[in-house]
């Protein structure tokens, strides 16, 4: 789904903020 997505997306960027 779309909300899935921006989910991921954001998932991966609190990851890279994380790094």
């Amino acid at each position: 789904t779309v909300s899935g997505v921006k989910m991921k997306k954001e998932y991966r960027e609190i990851i890279e903020i994380n790094k």
